[in-house]
C-alpha cells in the first residue's frame, strides 16, 4: 500500500481526485476503479509496483504514428480501470450449475469446481467472477412458464427471438425487451455427466456429531464424590447420592484418570471411524456402512421418495442416535414392497414396518444412513431440497429420482400430465430444474391457502404449496409457448423497472459466454479483463500476493535502457489507475532522457494532468464515440470530460493522437462519426485520427465485425471535415 498523490480528506471520507468520477470513498471502501482504498481517513493505492504486463512493442501499436515512428517502446501496465461494467444481477439471482441452483453471490464468493449451464445447454467452466456496487434502476422481466422473475441491470444482454422464429436466437439489452412481442430462449437439450459415487465419509463429516451426555449427578457433585472417596467406600457414597456402588466406582476411576471440565462432562463427540473401506460412528453398532455408494437408479429413487414422504428423527433417550423413516399410505402395497427391495439392494439392511393410524411407517435406525439422507435432502418439509449430485448424473438416474418423488407426492394422469407439489420452494425449483434438464418446459404455480384449517377437530397451519406440472404427452391444445429442436420460446408477460441500491454480480463463462439466470439465457460479462479484475472479491492480501509481479520504478528504467527503447508506454489498462507508480517512473525516465507515453481513456482530472504535464511527452486518447448516452450506458463514464481533456492536452503542447474503435450498432452511425471529425478539426486538423475495426472476439462474440465500408465512410467524413491524418486500423 502507498498513499495516493491526489485526494482530499473529508472527515472519515476520502475524495479521490485522480479521475472524473471523483469518488467520495467511505472508510475501508474502494473507489470505482477497485484499487484505491480509504484506510483510517487516508487514501491508498493497492497496486503500487504490481506490474501485470511488460512488453516491448512497436510505437505504432499504441497507436502512435507521428511520434518516434519506427521505434520500439517498453510497455507496462497494472490492474484496474475507472470505467465500469454495467451487466450484472442482484445477489439472490439463481444460476443453474452442476451443483444445482445457486445464488450468484455464493458463486462469486467461491467459484471453484463450479460449472454453469450455458444457453446451449452445455456445462461450461467459470473463468472469472465479478462484484460491484450499484445504485440505479433494475429491469424486472416476468415471463410465462418460468418460476422466477429476472432482475438485472438495464444493459444486460438477454437471449430472445421473435416470431416466426426462423432467424437465430439473438441478444438484446434487457431494457429493450418488449412484452407480447419478444420471446425468451430457454435451452431444450442439456448435457448429462458421469457416474456419481457418493463418499459417505465426506458427507457425514459435514455434520457435527457432538451430543449431550446424560448423568445421574451434576458436575458439582463429582467433586464431592472425589473428596468423600478419601475415607468412604463406594457403597457408603452410593447411599448418599442414591447411586449403585458400581456406578460410583466407574465414575471415580474416570475422574481420577482424566481432568474433566464441565464441557467434557456434559458433551462428547461421536467420532467417525473408517476401517477396511467401511465407516461408522464410535457409538454405532454393526453392520457398518460402506464408505462409497454409487448414485444409481435404486438410491436415486429412495432419495426422491424421501424428499416426498420421508423424515429423520432423533432418539430422545439416545441423543446421538437417528432414525430414517418413509411414510407411504396403507393402500400403497406395491410401493411399500418396491421401497423395501431397493433399500436392501443399496444398504443391505431391512426396513422395519410399523402400522400407524393412517400410514405404514418404514424405518431404519442406522444413524449414519439417516444422517446421509438428512444432509443430502434436508429433514424438514419446508426445507427439503434436491440433492446437488442429481445435477451431474446420467439421465436414467435423474428419471428414477423424479419417479420416486412422483410416487410419494404427485401423480401421472392418462393424458400425459405429471403433477408434483411441495411446501419447500427450494425443492420445487429443484424439481423444475430437473425436468428442464430432461428437455421439458414445466409449469410452476403457487397456491396460497388460508392460514389454517380444521382437521379431525385439530387446528392445522397451512403453508404455501408449490406445484410443478409437466406435460409429457403430445400437445393437443394450443399453448402460448413455441419450440424448435434447440429452444423453448416463452412469452414475456411484462417488463418493469425498480430502484435498487446494493451489490450486483456477474460471471465470465468459457466458450459460450452465457449462462442461465433464473432459468433465462443471458450473456456474460462484456467488459472484463485485467482492467476489471480488481473489482471482484479480491482483498488486500490478494493484491499484494497474487496480482502481478512486484517491481520498482528503477527496474522499469533499467529494462528500458537494456532494451534500448527511446520511450516507455503506460498502456493496456488506464494509466490514471496506477498514477503513483507511473509518475514515479516518469520522473526517472525524464532524467534518463527516455520519453513517456500514455495510452488513455481520457477520463483523468485536471489535477492529474497538472501533475504529469512536466513529464508526459505523448498520449493517445480513446474517444469511444460522440454520444453522452452511450458513454454512460457502455462505460459508466461521461463524454464531456474526455472532450475537455483532449482540448486541454493539445493546448499544453503534448503530442496528441486520438483513436475510435468503431463497433456496429453502438458508435457507427454517420452523425457520431461526423461529430467526432468536426470536434477534432475544431481543435486542430493536424490531430491524427485512428479509426479501428472491431472483431467479435473474447466476450463480444455476438457483435458482428465492423464492415470495411463503415471504416471507409468514417475516413471520408474525416477528410470532408478537414482532418489531415486518418489511419485505418485492424484491416
Amino acid at each position: 500500500m502507498k498513499e495516493c498523490y491526489l485526494y482530499k480528506k473529508a472527515g472519515d471520507y476520502a475524495d479521490c481526485q485522480a479521475c472524473n468520477h471523483r469518488c467520495h470513498i467511505s472508510p475501508f471502501r474502494r473507489g470505482i476503479c477497485g484499487v484505491r482504498e480509504n484506510h483510517d481517513g487516508k487514501l491508498y493505492t493497492l497496486i503500487y509496483g504490481r506490474i501485470i504486463a511488460e512488453n516491448i512493442d512497436p510505437i505504432e501499436k499504441k497507436p502512435l504514428y507521428h511520434f518516434l515512428p519506427g521505434t520500439k517502446s517498453l510497455s507496462i501496465a497494472s490492474a484496474g480501470c475507472n470505467l465500469k461494467c454495467p451487466w450484472c444481477f442482484p445477489p439472490k439471482t439463481k444460476i443453474l450449475t452442476n451443483h444445482g441452483l445457486m445464488d450468484i453471490e455464493n458463486i462469486c464468493k467461491n467459484p471453484h469446481n463450479i460449472s454453469v449451464i450455458s444457453h446451449t445447454g452445455q456445462k461450461r467452466k467459470i473463468k472469472t467472477v465479478f462484484q460491484r456496487s450499484y445504485n440505479g434502476k433494475l429491469i424486472k422481466i416476468k415471463a410465462g412458464f418460468l418460476p422466477l422473475t429476472l432482475n438485472c441491470t438495464p444493459n444486460h444482454q438477454i437471449y430472445f427471438a421473435e416470431k416466426p422464429f426462423k432467424d437465430k436466437v439473438k441478444k438484446i439489452s434487457a431494457e429493450n425487451l418488449i412484452s407480447n412481442r419478444h420471446y425468451l430462449a430457454i435451452p431444450k437439450k442439456h448435457s448429462f455427466s458421469q457416474n456419481i459415487v457418493l463418499d459417505n465419509k465426506a458427507i457425514l463429516e459435514q455434520v457435527s456429531n457432538k451430543f449431550r451426555i446424560s448423568h445421574k449427578i451434576s458436575f458439582g457433585d463429582t467433586k464431592k464424590i472425589l473428596e468423600l472417596s478419601k475415607n468412604q467406600t463406594s457403597k457408603q457414597i452410593g447411599r448418599i447420592f442414591n447411586l449403585h456402588p458400581a456406578y460410583v466406582r466407574t465414575l471415580r476411576s474416570k475422574l481420577n484418570k482424566e481432568s474433566l471440565t464441565k464441557e467434557d462432562y456434559y458433551w462428547a463427540n461421536n467420532v467417525l471411524i473408517e476401517k477396511d473401506s467401511r465407516i461408522h460412528f464410535k457409538t454405532e453398532k454393526k453392520p457398518y456402512l460402506s464408505r462409497f455408494f454409487e448414485l444409481d437408479e435404486n438410491l436415486a429413487f429412495l432419495l426422491g421418495y424421501y424428499c416426498a414422504e420421508g423424515n429423520v428423527t432423533q432418539c430422545k433417550n439416545r441423543p446421538n442416535s437417528y432414525s430414517l423413516h418413509f411414510s407411504p399410505g396403507k393402500h400403497e402395497i406395491k410401493n411399500i414392497q418396491i421401497i423395501k427391495e431397493k433399500f436392501i439392494k443399496v444398504f443391505g439392511l431391512p426396513l422395519k414396518t410399523t402400522q400407524r393410524r393412517t400410514t405404514i411407517e418404514l424405518s431404519n435406525s442406522k444413524t449414519s444412513i439417516a444422517i446421509i439422507f438428512k444432509i443430502l435432502c434436508g429433514h424438514n418439509a419446508k426445507f427439503k431440497k434436491v440433492p446437488q449430485e442429481l445435477f451431474r448424473v446420467h439421465k436414467t438416474v435423474l428419471q428414477a429420482f423424479l419417479e420416486g418423488y412422483i410416487i410419494g407426492d404427485g401423480y401421472h394422469d392418462k393424458q400425459g400430465l405429471t403433477v408434483s407439489n411441495t411446501v419447500s420452494k427450494e425443492l420445487a425449483l429443484g424439481l423444475y430444474a430437473l425436468w428442464s434438464k430432461l428437455g421439458y418446459l414445466p409449469r410452476f404455480y403457487e397456491w396460497h391457502p388460508k392460514p389454517f384449517k380444521i382437521i379431525e377437530n385439530r387446528k392445522v397451519n397451512q403453508s404455501i404449496l408449490y406445484y410443478v406440472k409437466v406435460w409429457q404427452g403430445k400437445r393437443k391444445i394450443k399453448s402460448r409457448y413455441y419450440e424448435d429442436d434447440k429452444f423453448f420460446y416463452v412469452p414475456i408477460l411484462n417488463v418493469k423497472r425498480k430502484q435498487y441500491s446494493g451489490l450486483v454480480y456477474n460471471l465470465e463463462i468459457e466458450k459460450d459466454h452465457s449462462y442461465l439466470a433464473n432459468f433465462v439465457s443471458v450473456g456474460n460479462c462484456q467488459n472484463w479483463d485485467i482492467s476489471q479484475c480488481t473489482k471482484g472479491n479480491i482483498d488486500r492480501a490478494e493484491f499484494t500476493n497474487t496480482l502481478g509481479i512486484e517491481m520498482e520504478p528503477e527496474q522499469i528504467i533499467e529494462h528500458a535502457k537494456k532494451a534500448k527503447t527511446p520511450s516507455i508506454s503506460y498502456t493496456y489498462t488506464e494509466p490514471t489507475i496506477f498514477l503513483e507508480f507511473a509518475l514515479d517512473t516518469m520522473k526517472l525516465a525524464k532524467k534518463a532522457k527516455i520519453k513517456n507515453v500514455w495510452v488513455s481513456n481520457g477520463y483523468m482530472t485536471k489535477e492529474t494532468l497538472d501533475l504529469i504535464n512536466p513529464y508526459l511527452d505523448a498520449i493517445n486518447v480513446d474517444l469511444k464515440g460522440f454520444s453522452e448516452e452511450n458513454y454512460l450506458k457502455y462505460s459508466g463514464g461521461k463524454l464531456q470530460p474526455v472532450l475537455d481533456n483532449i482540448r486541454d492536452i493539445y493546448k499544453r503542447g503534448i503530442h496528441l493522437e486520438v483513436t475510435t474503435l468503431i463497433i456496429p450498432g453502438i458508435n457507427d452511425d454517420k452523425k457520431q462519426l461526423s461529430d467526432i471529425a468536426a470536434f477534432l478539426v475544431s481543435i486542430s486538423p493536424k490531430i491524427p485520427w485512428h479509426i479501428s475495426r472491431f472483431f467479435p472476439a473474447y466476450k463480444m462474440t455476438d457483435t458482428p465485425i465492423t464492415p470495411i465500408e463503415t471504416l471507409k465512410l468514417a475516413e471520408a467524413l474525416g477528410k470532408k471535415a478537414g482532418l489531415k491524418y486518418i489511419h485505418l486500423g485492424n484491416i
